[in-house]
């Protein structure tokens, strides 16, 4: 990483410890005052072709940890130009742009009225005045903050505050610079000539700051992989050597993977912090990892209508919401067939579920289904995550064998 020569350099502490906080959203300010309307930095991270696919192997990785879903309340935390903001809106979650300074707010507001009118009533913003955040207690599902956090003046007032906004079971996703970046170059550029904050990030005191407001655990991602291409008859020969062999690694294996996760040890920190242990596992409004098990203990007829038994077990992942409408609720649905193609697929809701299941946890239910099952067709019972998916492809789930 080429760094600044030390006969000239800027020590970001002693710029911090130099303005008060009003002073530094003065600067923030007045940096954003420098921008056009359609500003590049509006448009990220579609701002050219050289530079994109860094950018979203970055948002890629930062969304996989995140681990969102329709309807998520999520903070844009640091927005700028709130372009991160505009892309959650669009994925169909409630975003909430928080930053310092007014003045990008503004811009982000009319920038996005002006070319994405239907995203405008789907941001909210809101300032962050250094010791405050003006959101409820546990409001927000998730936090993104990308490229922002290095731009704090107090980390520990500044995660106290995302600690308290965020649900019992929600987290917090980061993409930063590494623990060398305020001597680069352009960091150097940016604080001598615009006086803002360029500070480095220490992943391990990060950790300790977190934990010490209630965080449960920070995770950090080792690769941020970018393209890595070999020719064919090499990569053939690393499949054949790591797929098929018995040995564990082709010779140049090593090599290679090491290459791919120095450049983000080095000059990168992309990491989540979770602020429980639930906030480990996501819940069934995702489609990833929600799976289920069906067994059927017995199935008898009583005054016209079917009773059936049945055993439920959550064998994915993910936990499963309590039943009901809500987005991402686990209902038993009952599906009818007819000469194996599916006839009825909203034949009938069973709800069973009056708390969170979690993986590998069993529940037993009675189904009472009194509406007339049509002599022609099948009983099947599915899973389903309600406005998320059915756990099973269609023709899959239990088949259920009819009592005479």
């Amino acid at each position: 990483m080429n760094t600044t020569p030390n006969s000239d350099i800027i020590d970001v502490k002693d710029l911090i410890e130099s303005f008060d906080f009003d002073e530094h959203v003065r600067r923030s300010d007045a940096y954003f005052a420098t921008l056009q309307p359609d500003d590049w930095r509006f448009y990220k991270p579609f701002y050219g072709p050289s530079a994109i696919s860094g950018v979203l192997v970055k948002i890629g990785q930062m969304f996989d940890l995140a681990a969102l879903y329709h309807g998520a309340t999520v903070m844009d935390f640091g927005c700028g130009t709130a372009w991160l903001s505009r892309i959650v809106a669009r994925l169909g979650c409630n975003a909430i742009a928080v930053d310092v300074a007014q003045t990008p707010l503004r811009m982000a507001d009319d920038f996005t009225r002006r070319t994405q009118p239907d995203l405008a009533d789907k941001i909210t913003y809101s300032v962050y005045d250094s010791q405050h955040i003006d959101l409820p207690d546990e409001s927000v599902d998730c936090i993104l903050c990308h490229d922002a956090f290095h731009h704090v003046a107090d980390q520990k007032i500044t995660l106290t505050e995302l600690y308290r906004v965020l649900r019992p079971e929600g987290r917090a996703v980061f993409v930063e610079p590494g623990p060398n970046h305020s001597r680069s170059p352009m960091s150097q550029f940016e604080m001598r000539n615009y006086g803002v904050i360029e500070n480095d990030i220490r992943i391990e005191q990060i950790d300790e700051i977190a934990r010490e407001v209630g965080f449960y655990r920070l995770d950090v991602s080792l690769f941020a992989v970018r393209g890595h291409a070999i020719p064919v008859a090499h990569y053939m020969q690393i499949y054949k050597r790591e797929v098929e062999s018995a040995q564990q690694f082709a010779p140049d294996a090593p090599a290679i993977y090491r290459s791919l996760a120095m450049g983000s040890i080095l000059n990168e920190r992309i990491f989540v912090i979770y602020k429980s242990k639930d906030s480990l596992q996501s819940d069934s409004r995702r489609h990833d990892g929600t799976l289920g098990s069906i067994k059927v203990l017995n199935a008898t007829k009583s005054e016209g209508s079917l009773i059936l038994d049945v055993e439920i077990t959550n064998t994915g992942r993910t936990i499963w919401r309590p039943s009901g409408s809500g987005h991402g609720a686990v209902n038993l649905g009952l599906q009818l067939y007819s000469e194996k193609k599916l006839a009825v697929e909203n034949f009938m809701r069973h709800n069973f579920l009056t708390e969170r299941l979690r993986p590998e946890e069993t529940v037993v239910t009675r189904v009472v289904c009194k509406k007339p099952i049509p002599a022609e067709h099948q009983l099947r019972l599915n899973l389903v995550a309600e406005n998320v998916l059915w756990f099973n492809t269609p023709g899959g789930g239990v088949l259920v064998e009819m009592p005479i």
